[in-house]
């Protein structure tokens, strides 16, 4: 298929909520499908289209760090790789707020993926590592605050998010 073909159906947007397909598979459809989307998207031309924003400034990035779910199988973490192999070559797209005043990293600490809920050592590694990447490549982040103050120490605070987490935001 033709990369311009593919560029042209991965940015086409619906009427109601100016989303593209991406954005509606980070959001609801399953890991595998989402991976293949992004994998299909030229590299060349990835930054465009995982920053492409929706009507509320969301970024199908930013909806695959709210929705994260970090799943141990065989005692290996995984499905944390569509946020950080697939989507930190947008490095950009890290930065971007939505209309809330959130980037992804601040959504991707209310995730499931963060929260402390259970003793999974795994997952906890595996949170941290991401989170540490992401601020590895854009540490001014740290310091965002949302529309109503918070830091993003304030939000994952606020979730539950796991200890090793928060240590990594201070």
């Amino acid at each position: 298929v033709d990369a311009s073909v593919i560029r042209s159906e991965l940015t086409r947007v619906d009427g109601e909520r100016k989303a593209t397909p991406i954005h509606t598979a980070v959001w609801k459809a399953p890991l595998p499908l989402t991976k293949l989307f992004v994998s299909t998207i030229p590299f060349d031309h990835r930054a465009e289209i995982l920053t492409q924003q929706d009507i509320d400034g969301t970024t199908p990035l930013h909806l695959a760090c709210a929705n994260l779910e970090l799943k141990i199988k065989d005692n290996t973490c995984f499905d944390a790789s569509v946020i950080k192999t697939r989507t930190l070559g947008a490095h950009s797209a890290h930065a971007i707020m939505n209309h809330q005043g959130e980037c992804p990293l601040a959504l991707l600490l209310t995730s499931p993926a963060m929260r402390a809920d259970s003793n999974r050592i795994l997952a906890e590694a595996a949170a941290e590592d991401l989170v540490r990447s992401i601020l590895e490549k854009k540490p001014h982040l740290v310091s965002t605050q949302n529309i109503n103050g918070k830091t993003l120490l304030h939000v994952a605070a606020g979730h539950g998010a796991h200890e090793r987490v928060l240590m990594t935001l201070l």
